[in-house]
């Protein structure tokens, strides 16, 4: 998804809402949103916070790599015929990280007939972590501009989290 296509969602979401003008917070991928949408839409937005998240390529911190290796993983990783338990047992001895574990899970659901599927689609995602394009790479910042309001970011990047 381009810069441009998530900025227009929020404008999209604020006129559907009759909302003229707004301060904007996101955590993780929302602080990417936010900020998009507060340099592209600087019109609209009056301040942007991002939590845990800055402006920046994070694609170098641990955590990134950590959640970059388990993404990759899990979007390699064949659900056919497979029960939830047997996959949950696979990523148990595959992720370390508890965390992960424990949003991975949550991911991980059942349709129709047992069938498992990610909620979040893992091989979009792996594909969009490993893409070279900044604008397209979710773990870089693209530089579509400076936003002119009031901006505040808070991220702890001597934390694995």
């Amino acid at each position: 998804m381009s810069p441009e296509n998530l900025a227009d969602d929020v404008i999209h979401f604020m006129d559907k809402n009759h909302i003229t003008m707004a301060s904007l917070v996101g955590c993780g991928f929302g602080g990417r949103v936010a900020s998009i949408a507060g340099i592209l839409k600087y019109h609209r937005i009056t301040s942007v916070v991002g939590l845990d998240y800055s402006p920046m390529d994070i694609t170098k911190h641990a955590a990134y790599k950590e959640l970059k290796a388990a993404v990759e993983f899990c979007a390699q990783l064949d659900l056919a015929g497979k029960s939830k338990n047997e996959v949950e047992a696979i990523l148990k001895k595959n992720v370390p990280n508890q965390r992960l574990l424990v949003g991975l899970r949550a991911n991980l659901t059942e349709g129709d007939g047992n069938k498992l599927f990610w909620k979040s689609g893992m091989k979009e995602l792996a594909k969009n972590m490993n893409a070279k394009d900044p604008n397209l790479n979710i773990g870089k910042f693209p530089m579509v501009g400076l936003f002119p309001g009031r901006a505040l970011f808070l991220y702890a990047e001597r934390s694995q989290w």
